[in-house]
């Protein structure tokens, strides 16, 4: 059973280009699974997508743009990852994922006390996915960062206030 059963909260949210919503269901600050329909059945997009924990910040999405967002960080954020996803199919696919983290001359995340630690040669910036990603200046960077009214992926009704709306 999932972490927090009974708070589960719904919504109806139009995420890709038509105009059928997508449901949406979970535990805000734990979980949220996502479900479309197409062509008489029913597909899950995202199935208890845990966040809120573990560097995390949950998924974004950008109404009608069929866009998602999500940032997730390691080593207490010296690592930031920036996904952006879309649904092809009938899954959420990874289009590209930025990563910008804090390294020492050899490459490795460079592990630091304070602020004071910090500097900004040791910035770095990286596109593509975990397994080939490749070095990109600030100014290329910048350029792939999308700006937009992202909306948080969650629900926001009882069961009761779901059924209602539906009705």
């Amino acid at each position: 059973m999932s972490q927090g059963e009974g708070n589960i909260s719904f919504d109806l949210i139009y995420f890709d280009g038509d105009d059928i919503p997508e449901l949406v269901a979970g535990n805000t600050g734990y979980y949220v699974s996502m479900y479309t329909y197409d062509d008489g059945q029913i597909y899950t997009l995202m199935d208890e997508w845990a966040y809120g924990a573990f560097g995390n910040a949950g998924y974004e999405y950008v109404p009608k743009k069929n866009l998602m967002r999500n940032y997730n960080s390691d080593y207490a954020g010296l690592v930031m990852y920036t996904t952006y996803s879309e649904i092809s199919g009938h899954e959420v696919m990874p289009k590209y994922y930025l990563k910008t983290s804090y390294e020492d001359e050899n490459g490795e995340v460079l592990m630091v006390e304070s602020d004071e630690d910090i500097v900004d040669e040791n910035w770095h910036y990286y596109e593509g996915n975990p397994a080939q990603e490749k070095q990109i200046s600030l100014d290329e960077f910048n350029s792939k960062v999308i700006e937009d009214n992202f909306m948080e992926i969650m629900g926001t009704k009882s069961a009761d206030q779901m059924k209602a709306d539906l009705q």
